[in-house]
């Protein structure tokens, strides 16, 4: 292709990119950083598309500052972590799910507060006069007690509003949720 004064366009791209280099490059002669910059001629020669990559330059040396290791914190005294014996306690219904695929109300539960092993989780599913219960024994999680996942068959369960309630009760620690409802099918 050809201009008006028999140019190709590509050779004034090929122009106008050394042109733009001259001074870029004029610059690494005052200790800035040099800056190549290339155009290649595509395959098609309808646009040639330049290229920018800086070269390395030395830089100063740094002295390296001095770190402050971080003490780790002390370690709890004793089997319970967070809220001392006695204090009473409120677990909640993390989550509570219906799965009518798989035909199951899965409830996730925790105790909020305090970290120790050993203690029984209680859920509560009453819907109408129908009340079922499970069992677990509570872990120390990250940041909480894990009561760990419940799974009722909702055949068990009949049609309606549900409610649930988590009970935790420990040696040292013990307490009841509020009342989460769900729609059953």
């Amino acid at each position: 292709m050809t201009t008006g004064r028999g140019c190709t366009l590509a050779s004034r791209a090929v122009a106008l990119a050394i042109a733009c280099a001259l001074p870029v490059a004029g610059c690494s002669l005052l200790n800035g950083p040099a800056i190549i910059v290339s155009a290649s001629p595509s395959a098609t020669a309808s646009s040639p598309s330049p290229s920018v990559s800086p070269s390395p330059s030395p830089s100063p040396s740094a002295t390296p500052s001095p770190t402050v290791a971080a003490s780790p914190s002390p370690s709890p005294v004793g089997p319970i972590q967070g809220a001392p014996a006695g204090t009473p306690v409120k677990p909640e219904v993390f989550l509570a799910t219906v799965d009518t695929a798989n035909g199951v109300l899965r409830v996730v539960a925790d105790v909020p507060g305090i970290y120790e092993d050993g203690g029984t989780c209680t859920v509560k599913v009453t819907a109408g006069a129908t009340v079922v219960q499970k069992h677990s024994t509570g872990a120390a999680d990250v940041s909480s007690t894990a009561c760990g996942q419940f799974v009722f068959p909702l055949s068990d369960l009949p049609s309606g509003t549900a409610s649930i309630v988590v009970s935790y009760q420990s040696t040292a620690h013990s307490g009841s949720s509020g009342a989460t409802k769900v729609k059953l099918p």
